[in-house]
């Protein structure tokens, strides 16, 4: 009996775990905190290793993976291009592009079916399709990449849209077709740059068009897209929400998202001269709004802490969850060594990468710009 081993067991680790006892193969989870170094003495050659962990953790594995195993490994995070892997001089593992959802408590739920590529690719499909899941292998090099920039587009396009037009993917098309349209092409101008190749753009949205006749009730803004609401009245409208239905703050939101990528990761020359830090990202950061955040602990520049927040475990009695919308004991303050008041835009730019850490992709700051709820909250007006 053939071992695999899964790093990570998840909502779609469990899934993958699953399936492969299921086609009779034996399997070692790696959590959290173990050991990876010595459980690679005791298991030296696994069939493969998949890696399992969340998009925010890939790179960090990936660096740390003993030297035995990464000819084995396998992939299958969101939002996944070949320069993730190639970062960390991984030449051609096995990854999939998967096209089903998993949610606590209920089965998984096929889309269509999952692409597979690389050596791999035949042991993971068999392991799907034993468990009703269907998938299909594919070629590595173009054909994967376009099943992984499809992937891209279907899940940024509606994520994106649907935090201003809410509802299905189906009523996204049907009813806002010009808006999603607009959003999935400055996310197609995104993945371009990222890859450095230039797509197919009809393709693309034909592939994205077929995930919605997949699921056409899927809801486009997925849980990572909005804040925790629950604290807000079950009786309120967007109207409470002006970020979520203003055009310009949607397509201010998706240039930002293109300035952070230019900013942190290689792209092409014409994107990069089209978008720099200094001229789209410079004054944002500067805002006073986020700058109260930011020199929260600066007794240089007087913060908050030394004037109208002495005690910040009073923070909790205006930041109220029936408020604001975001879980209690949300921290509000930026780390001390973040603030970056009066710094030029080169200065700013450097000590953001600096401070951000391993963000080869800058999804670290895409989220804290356009998905942290703290951000948005702030951006309200008033």
């Amino acid at each position: 009996m053939s071992e695999v081993i899964i790093i990570g067991l998840g909502q779609l680790g469990r899934v993958f775990a699953g399936g492969l006892l299921r086609a009779g193969h034996s399997v070692i989870p790696v959590n959290r905190g173990d050991d990876m170094a010595a459980l690679a003495q005791a298991h030296p050659a696994p069939e493969r290793v998949l890696i399992a962990v969340a998009e925010n953790d890939l790179h960090t594995v990936l660096a740390a993976l003993p030297e035995t195993w990464k000819s084995r490994v396998a992939l299958i995070q969101n939002e996944l291009l070949p320069r993730d892997w190639q970062a960390h001089g991984y030449a051609e593992p096995t990854v999939i592009s998967v096209w089903f959802e998993k949610k606590r408590g209920i089965d998984a739920k096929p889309l269509m079916a999952s692409a597979a590529a690389g050596p791999g690719a035949e042991l993971l499909c068999r392991a799907l399709t034993s468990i009703d899941l269907p998938c299909r292998e594919v070629a590595s090099g173009d054909t994967l990449l376009f099943e992984l920039v499809r992937k891209n587009v279907y899940i940024l396009t509606t994520n994106i849209a649907g935090l201003k037009t809410g509802g299905t993917v189906a009523q996204l098309w049907a009813q806002h077709e010009a808006f999603a349209r607009q959003v999935a092409n400055e996310v197609m101008d995104i993945q371009d740059a990222l890859t450095g190749v230039q797509h197919e753009r009809t393709a693309l949205i034909a592939g994205m068009l077929e995930a919605f006749d997949g699921d056409p009730a899927h809801g486009c803004t997925g849980r990572s897209a909005q804040p925790d609401l629950r604290g807000r009245s079950a009786t309120q409208t967007n109207s409470d929400w002006p970020f979520l239905h203003c055009d310009r703050w949607q397509v201010d939101a998706m240039r930002t998202l293109f300035a952070i990528l230019t900013m942190l990761t290689w792209a092409t020359p014409a994107a990069a001269d089209a978008v720099t830090f200094a001229t789209r990202l410079y004054p944002k950061f500067h805002h006073e709004r986020c700058l109260s955040c930011h020199q929260f602990n600066s007794p240089q520049h007087q913060g908050r802490a030394f004037g109208s927040h002495r005690s910040r475990y009073l923070c909790a009695q205006c930041h109220r969850p029936e408020v604001i919308g975001l879980p209690p004991n949300t921290e509000w303050m930026a780390p001390n060594n973040l603030d970056y008041t009066g710094f030029t835009p080169a200065d700013t730019c450097r000590l953001i990468k600096r401070r951000i850490g391993v963000d080869p992709d800058g999804q670290r700051l895409v989220r804290h710009l356009l998905v942290d709820g703290r951000i948005r909250w702030r951006s309200i007006p008033g």
